[in-house]
């Protein structure tokens, strides 16, 4: 599980309202955030993998979707491209970005947790 720290994250439904600038910007950040993470827990490179990524709420959210961040999401998956985990983060090497509920936690932002889970090689043994 790769932790990123408490940044600002790209909600579906609040990007509406922005800047296309700043959009760009908070992915950039996440991207960063993602690949330093990936490299600090040195993991390891990957023929084929599934990501799911979890959204800690904060303790005052009440109701939440977390497929509301999957522009987050995909800005830290290619930030993992970028640590070099994988060749390319393509459909037949990240098989899929699921969004699961994460636990409730203190602090002003909600939070991104990345799980990678290891598929092996593709069946056949080619991509």
């Amino acid at each position: 599980m790769l932790e990123l720290p408490a940044i600002e994250l790209i909600n579906a439904n609040e990007v509406r309202g922005w800047h296309w600038r700043k959009e760009r910007g908070v992915a950039a950040g996440i991207r960063a955030a993602a690949a330093v993470a990936a490299r600090q827990a040195k993991v390891p490179r990957l023929e084929r993998a599934r990501v799911l990524y979890l959204v800690h709420p904060t303790g005052r959210t009440r109701v939440f979707d977390p497929s509301n961040w999957s522009l987050s999401a995909k800005a830290a998956v290619d930030g993992l491209s970028d640590a070099g985990i994988w060749e390319d983060d393509n459909a037949a090497v990240v098989t899929g970005v699921d969004p699961r509920a994460g636990a409730r936690q203190d602090g002003a932002r909600v939070r991104l947790s990345l799980v990678v889970i290891d598929q092996g090689a593709p069946p056949g043994g080619a991509l």
